[in-house]
């Protein structure tokens, strides 16, 4: 039970913004089309494909605050999704404060026992993520040409995306009085394959990845592949079609180690955004 913790006319300043005036609020989560069916050849500055098996999300919360310290007070529960089936709905909210909301905030977290499935997940990795404490599952298969590479990988992240900003670049969301109103949280999974978070206009590329090993790719694997010293497919420095050494820049993004491995953990920090491509912060 929440703790009543002002008299019941603050409480209604708090939740409804002093006006009083409220309205329903729907928050959807989506992989955007990629979740469903992959990134074509197009995509990626090496030639490689890829397509997803399984994209499994852990959110725990969803939180709607103002400057002024008002808080929607929402009661979001945890929820697990695998959004390779598609956007789903997540919470649906009534008595939200009419007002902006200028700080959205959601954690994708690792997996509770408790987490309301969504839809249909594979049982064996819901109960991997609770118990080894994942909040992220991906697995796919990447290819070009005859060549074809698996790949699985879980992450242990813990990220706090707030501050959000709408698809409009305004802060966080307006919750119109007498309306149904939608917002969305948005993962975008190109971030996955980014050879830089120093670039507004980073490549996509799988090369160092496939290069990594030829069974079941995992972030162990990845751990291999030195950022000062990547290898290609023939164990050679990796270089692009123009023969030059490919790059990979976090920038001033610290990683959790200097290699293929530590720069995905650091891209896949930023896959979550809000009504398709506004940008949030990212607290690790």
């Amino acid at each position: 039970m929440r703790r009543i913790i002002v008299g019941l006319a603050s409480f209604a300043c708090l939740s409804a913004g002093c006006g009083g005036e409220t309205a329903s609020l729907a928050v959807t989560i989506s992989g955007e089309e990629a979740a469903v069916s992959g990134f074509d050849a197009s995509a990626f500055a090496d030639g490689w494909n890829v397509r997803f098996d399984a994209l499994v999300v852990s959110v725990r919360s969803f939180e709607l605050l103002g400057r002024d310290g008002d808080d929607a007070r929402l009661e979001s529960d945890p929820v697990l999704v695998d959004l390779h089936q598609g956007d789903v709905l997540a919470w649906s909210f009534e008595g939200v404060g009419a007002r902006r909301w200028d700080d959205v905030r959601y954690r994708i977290a690792p997996a509770a026992e408790e987490a309301r499935v969504i839809g249909t997940i594979d049982p064996a990795i819901r109960q991997r993520m609770i118990d080894e404490g994942l909040s992220i599952v991906v697995e796919g298969e990447a290819e070009k040409g005859e060549l074809s590479r698996r790949f699985e990988w879980a992450f242990a992240l813990d990220v706090l995306s707030s501050r959000c900003e709408g698809a409009d670049g305004t802060d966080g969301i307006i919750v119109a009085s007498g309306a149904q109103n939608e917002t969305q949280i948005t993962t975008h999974w190109d971030h996955l394959f980014f050879d830089s978070l120093a670039l507004e206009d980073a490549s996509m590329r799988f090369e160092a990845i496939a290069a990594a090993g030829d069974g079941v790719i995992t972030l162990e694997d990845l751990s291999s592949q030195r950022l000062a010293d990547l290898r290609g497919l023939d164990g050679e420095p990796l270089v692009d079609d123009e023969g030059m050494p490919v790059v990979y820049d976090p920038g001033s993004t610290p990683l959790t180690e200097p290699t293929l491995r530590g720069m995905i953990e650091a891209v896949t920090t930023t896959v979550g955004h809000l009504d398709g491509e506004g940008h949030c912060e990212y607290q690790r």
